[in-house]
């Protein structure tokens, strides 16, 4: 039928019927609709077909998604939920709901895939059924896990709580008990919780039997020696059940439920993989067999294209040429105000395009004039921004101790501060009060301006606890210094955790000998080096962040004490320089810094701080600076 109308067109033209450009344009546009119209229902019915096969690779890869989720939700229930009280006492978390979302969510995919209409077509149903019969078995094995893991319990529940409760009531009984023995049974319990190694289910069992025999010989009473017997007995079966539950949860993620969990999922994640390949085969066949009709369609289009093309360059060049030449011009002046349009005089299509564009190009102008001019005010309002940040990192360096304090104080001392942005997360602290210098280095939460606010309220704190309520305890200022931490950031109330890590040195010089030094060192989770006599010593501090949000438990901070002589050296430092990463995306390293000082220490501070920065500015390279960098050492 087209190939008539394109025939009967040219006759008609042939016998000028159709003299004005207007009467063949519409001829010519007719038949160019048709052929438009018969391209697009093509091309409609094929990218339908093509799209629903898409469409069920698209929720193949969903499902796997999915799949994949779930396997990460695994993991962080068996991290946080199954040291978790509240979900034994529940039976209720996030995790599983969310575990059970998204099972329903895959079955619902699932679901869909059966109904698709080329399903059949791409013969894939049985492996869908296959699916759904292996996400099923993965379910009920997820379900037996969960139980086992409710079974196992946790501190007062299940089989570990039952165990804790006889084991107290042991610890509790007024008789002569081997108080040594009880502790051995309570660590092999623990080392078998921590590390799934069997030999300590025999090493328990001994020390068990041991302290059975060494009761019968000191306890002469039966009914009490009895009693100590049960309550052992019923500990070990507790234990034994402990035991068996974990065996059953697996030891790893390659034995028991856990494994077995593994290998379901990565079945399935393999059988999507396999139906993602058949639907990717079977669908390039149905694309081979709908190819040859959109072949003859498109050269179809083609050749009225060309025709078309033809007529409309003979009938409308001149006119068409000088409109691009004057659009040329203006884009080329960047849209000028002198440039202007050649004026078309013509009520026809071209001249409606010249007075549009003339329209468009007034519109242009007055936007570009408004970009502009919102331009200079960003420009503006960013360098009022920048100058801010510039002026705050003035605020924040005039607060740090200045070199005058470090020369009068110590025989030599560098320091190296490099903050990540403007402004820095890290500070460093010193003061001397009734004979004893404190020295601190801190590590804030946060980088730039949120780091600086926590480096600014951490500095005015230590001035507020050491020099104003005079406390010169290094663990009691640390202590104070958390309080002070949780109470400005309301943590008590809100889900605030910003905190800081902080190393403290209190140095006094000794009473007896005017060349030695006593050094009290607490930290929370920073360590320094101290070089003493040639030999290089790392002071670790404790486990414990400051601030960070409130919690019930803390341990207490460890304060290491140490005599130094005069001319040892003690180095502080915050993370950013161990932690800097290479182009390989390795880090500096605690290990590289310790050999690095003790290469170097004979050498004058000053010396040693250019060498250790030429050593990080090697190792950075080109990339990018992860953190706040500080670093303080001081010669005594």
């Amino acid at each position: 039928m087209l190939y008539f109308c394109v025939i009967y067109t040219a006759i008609l033209m042939k016998k000028k019927l159709f003299r004005s450009i207007r009467s063949k344009l519409i001829l010519s546009f007719t038949l160019f609709f048709l052929i438009t119209c018969i391209v697009a229902g093509t091309t409609f019915w094929f990218n339908s077909v093509k799209e629903r096969i898409e469409s069920i690779a698209t929720t193949l890869t969903t499902i796997n998604f999915k799949i994949q989720e779930i396997g990460a939700l695994e993991k962080e229930f068996l991290i946080d939920e199954t040291i978790n009280p509240e979900f034994y006492a529940t039976k209720k978390s996030i995790y599983l709901e969310h575990h059970q979302s998204l099972l329903r969510e895959i079955k619902d995919e699932l679901n869909k895939l059966k109904r698709a209409k080329d399903l059949q077509e791409l013969e894939i149903q049985d492996e869908i059924q296959q699916l759904t019969n292996k996400l099923d078995s993965f379910e009920r094995t997820f379900e037996q896990f969960v139980e086992v893991v409710l079974y196992r319990g946790f501190k007062d529940y299940g089989v570990e709580g039952e165990m804790r409760r006889y084991i107290h009531q042991i610890e509790q009984l007024p008789y002569a008990i081997d108080k040594v023995k009880l502790l051995m049974i309570r660590r092999h319990e623990k080392d078998f919780i921590l590390r799934k190694e069997e030999k300590y289910i025999q090493k328990l069992s001994e020390t068990i039997a041991e302290l059975q025999k060494d009761a019968s010989t000191k306890i002469k009473r039966k009914d009490i020696l009895q009693e100590i017997n049960n309550l052992l007995d019923n500990y070990q079966s507790s234990f034994f059940k402990l035991v068996q539950a974990e065996k059953t949860i697996g030891f790893d993620n390659k034995h028991g439920l856990r494994g077995e969990l593994i290998r379901k999922t990565n079945d399935i994640e393999t059988l999507i993989r396999v139906v993602n390949t058949d639907v990717l085969l079977q669908s390039k066949k149905i694309e081979n067999r709908v190819n040859w009709v959109m072949a003859i369609v498109v050269m179809m289009a083609i050749f009225l294209n060309v025709a078309l093309g033809i007529f409309i360059t003979n009938a409308l060049s001149r006119p068409v040429q000088s409109l691009s030449n004057s659009i040329h011009r203006i884009i080329q002046s960047d849209f000028d105000e002198k440039e202007t349009i050649q004026p078309i005089n013509t009520n026809d299509e071209i001249g409606k395009l010249y007075r549009d564009f003339s329209f468009m190009l007034k519109k242009v102008r007055e936007s570009i004039q408004k970009i502009s001019e919102q331009k200079a005010r960003i420009e503006e309002s960013q360098e009022q921004l920048t100058a801010g940040i510039r002026y705050a990192k003035t605020i924040q360096e005039a607060v740090l101790p200045n070199e005058e304090e470090f020369q009068q104080y110590f025989l030599d001392y560098f320091i190296i501060y490099r903050p990540q942005y403007l402004v820095s997360g890290d500070f460093y602290w010193l003061t001397r009060r009734k004979g004893t210098i404190f020295l601190a280095v801190a590590d804030c939460t946060g980088h730039g301006v949120p780091g600086a606010f926590m480096s600014m309220i951490g500095n005015d704190l230590l001035n507020k606890i050491i020099i104003e309520q005079k406390n010169y305890e290094p663990a009691f200022i640390l202590d104070a210094l958390d309080i002070e931490i949780e109470e400005a950031l309301q943590q008590q109330k809100s889900k605030n955790k910003d905190g800081m890590d902080i190393a403290l040195c209190a140095i006094k010089r000794h009473e007896n000998h005017q060349n030695h030094f006593d050094l009290l060192f607490t930290a929370a989770r920073r360590s320094i080096f101290v070089v003493r006599s040639g030999e290089l010593f790392e002071l670790k501090g404790t486990k414990r962040m400051i601030g960070g949000g409130f919690h019930a438990e803390k341990p207490p901070f460890e304060v290491h004490h140490l005599t130094l002589q005069s001319g040892d050296l003690i180095y502080l430092f915050s993370d950013g320089l161990p932690d800097q990463n290479n182009a390989a995306r390795q880090k500096f390293g605690m290990k590289r810094l310790t050999e690095l000082i003790l290469s170097i220490y004979k050498e004058p501070l000053s010396m040693q701080r250019d060498i250790i920065l030429e050593e990080l500015d090697a190792h950075q390279g080109t990339e990018k600076q992860r953190d706040d960098i500080t670093m303080v050492a001081v010669k005594l």
